[in-house]
């Protein structure tokens, strides 16, 4: 989520123009809601009970008889739930070149659309206007020496042999500058 909001804002703004940080949340636990229900199978109940009760008077006798049936029905359990994993809560923070303060409600509108963001979940974005160390980049879709570009350019001589290995295999490495 991170490096999409970053692209979009790079090619938006110009890169160099805002620094992007996100963390999210994960809820680790798994909910699972079980449902039991019994229908039965044709129009008689599921079960019935029977009692039946005599009292004889001349020989004063007492009789009780007591009869249970389970007609048998068809059994449906739904079980429901939610994997772990899910996103608890969203929080992105964006350093904004202070040049660009006039639009942050249109860059909030941005990130709370490419973030995803759902406040009622408990979400959270934070855009502020910053000094930003090279905020003099290029116009945007032309390459210059972003604070990126020149972290990248830094590592170059260590990468030469991956990248020529990269490109002997037929892959087309990115070129820093």
């Amino acid at each position: 989520m991170q490096n999409s909001i970053q692209s979009a804002l790079d090619e938006a703004l110009g890169s160099g123009r805002a620094i992007v940080r996100a963390h999210i949340d994960v809820d680790g636990s798994t909910n699972v809601q079980r449902e039991t229900k019994r229908a039965p199978l044709a129009d008689r109940a599921i079960a019935g009970q029977t009692i039946d009760e005599r009292y004889s008077s001349d020989k004063k006798r007492y009789v009780k008889t007591e009869l249970s049936s389970d007609r048998g029905s068809d059994l449906v359990v739904t079980e429901k739930g939610s994997a772990a994993g899910r996103p608890q809560r969203v929080s992105i923070a964006v350093f904004l070149d202070r040049a660009l303060a006039g639009q942050i409600p249109m860059i909030r509108s941005l990130i709370e659309n490419a973030g995803g963001v759902d406040y009622a979940r408990g979400d959270r974005v934070s855009v502020q206007p910053i000094a930003l160390a090279a905020t003099t980049g290029p116009a945007p879709g032309r390459r210059g020496a972003s604070p990126t570009r020149m972290v990248l350019a830094s590592f170059q001589p260590m990468l030469a042999p991956t990248i020529m290995t990269l490109a002997v295999a037929g892959f087309a490495p990115a070129v820093f500058y």
